[in-house]
């Protein structure tokens, strides 16, 4: 099952298809909360960035950070169907608690609506996420990046065509239709040629299922705490100002999206070579790589912030309408968000890179607590403002706690 070696391609190659995955998939993501917001208007991609907001964290913690696993895990062949399995059990059960949201929670029908939608095209996402992990590890970023753009042209063009026919709601439904789409068409094919196996579960017995989901459960309520930390200012925004705010701050937050993602892709690819080390050679290549998130992190940020300074008001403008239009001084907190978080996320990538999951949960439970206060004290006296501010708070936060876990790992020292 293990395949072929793992594939000799240079770092630059990685970095190149890496990079361009991820810009494509930012590209359709943007585009998907650009065209809500022109079809609909505020309220309508108030109630998309809700969805999103709330079906984010459950995927996220069903996701257990398989992906992550895989990439640390030197047997991923041989045990790539019991990551399948968990994936799938963990799916299943994710869609029941969105579901059980979406009926019951305090939203009217078109939220609800949109909150179960986008959770069953978060679950076609999900499960190509383990199909990721896998050719991440064998080096093969070209077919990730092929799936990305597949799965960004699917989704859209669910989008446009059920926003046509009846929309937001049969929009999210096409949304949903694209998203599985490409799993089944792209994904699935690119295991099974990478695999050489059409056993996908062959071989996951209940106790390996149960053994990977103790060792990866703290991945998984890593990101929940990371992306319940990022929602929680939208949580309380939408409760307290209602869906048209969240739309606006939702577009603005769009802006800095690109950092985020081009700091994913970097550190997928840039961090690989840890997983792929031991020892003395492992703490050698973090300290390489420890300065290489500095010098990286620093250059994205300043970019962030000169770009949004310079382009922010016109883009916003241009791409979701006047009433999203937002000053610099007001889009400043977003930037600084943008930018700490984008170099935040090259550290998190050495750590898990390192296999130091268990201090990821530590550190994500830092920086919820920091969120969680700055968006209780700001965004109900501030609306948007406090929401941008609480944003920014948690990035700076986020960096500081990340840099120094991750200058740990060349040292040697204990985690």
């Amino acid at each position: 099952m293990g395949g072929s070696p793992l594939a000799p391609a240079p770092r630059q190659a990685h970095h190149a298809w890496s990079l361009a995955g991820t810009a494509g998939a930012l590209l359709f993501q943007w585009l998907l909360l650009a065209v809500v917001a022109r079809v609909g208007g505020t309220v309508a991609a108030g109630r998309f960035a809700l969805a999103l907001a709330l079906t984010g964290p459950v995927m996220l913690l069903a996701g257990l950070g398989l992906r992550h696993a895989q990439m640390a895990d030197a047997a991923v062949g041989d045990r790539l169907p019991v990551y399948i399995a968990l994936r799938g059990l963990a799916v299943a059960a994710a869609l029941g608690v969105i579901g059980l949201g979406a009926a019951f929670g305090p939203y009217d029908r078109a939220s609800a609506a949109a909150v179960l939608l986008v959770g069953l095209a978060k679950a076609g996402e999900s499960a190509g996420e383990v199909t990721y992990g896998y050719l991440q590890r064998r080096g093969r970023f070209d077919r990730v990046a092929t799936s990305q753009f597949a799965r960004g042209v699917f989704g859209l063009a669910g989008l446009l065509i059920g926003l046509q026919l009846g929309g937001l709601t049969s929009g999210l439904a096409g949304l949903a239709l694209g998203w599985i789409s490409a799993v089944l068409l792209v994904d699935l094919p690119n295991l099974r040629r990478e695999s050489r196996s059409h056993a996908f579960t062959e071989g996951a017995s209940a106790e390996a299922v149960r053994e990977l989901l103790r060792s990866t459960l703290p991945l998984g309520l890593v990101a929940l705490l990371w992306s319940t930390a990022i929602n929680l200012p939208r949580y309380i925004l939408e409760g307290l100002h209602g869906p048209s705010a969240l739309g606006r701050f939702a577009a603005a937050a769009s802006l800095i999206v690109p950092a985020g993602a081009l700091a994913n892709a970097l550190g997928q690819s840039g961090a690989r070579v840890l997983a792929l080390r031991s020892g003395d050679a492992a703490r050698a290549a973090a300290r390489e790589r420890w300065r290489w998130a500095m010098a990286t992190g620093a250059g994205i940020a300043a970019a962030v912030v000169v770009g949004g300074v310079v382009a922010g008001p016109w883009v916003l403008h241009a791409a979701f309408g006047a009433a999203f239009v937002m000053s610099r001084e007001e889009l400043l907190p977003y930037l600084v968000a943008g930018g700490a978080g984008a170099a935040a996320t090259l550290f998190d990538y050495l750590l898990l890179a390192a296999g130091r999951f268990r201090s990821q949960l530590m550190l994500g439970a830092m920086v919820w607590m920091t969120t969680a206060t700055a968006a209780a004290l700001l965004v109900p006296g501030k609306g948007i403002a406090g929401a941008a501010s609480a944003l920014a708070l948690s990035a700076v936060v986020h960096l500081a706690l990340a840099a120094l876990a991750a200058w740990q790992l060349g040292g040697g020292r204990p985690r």
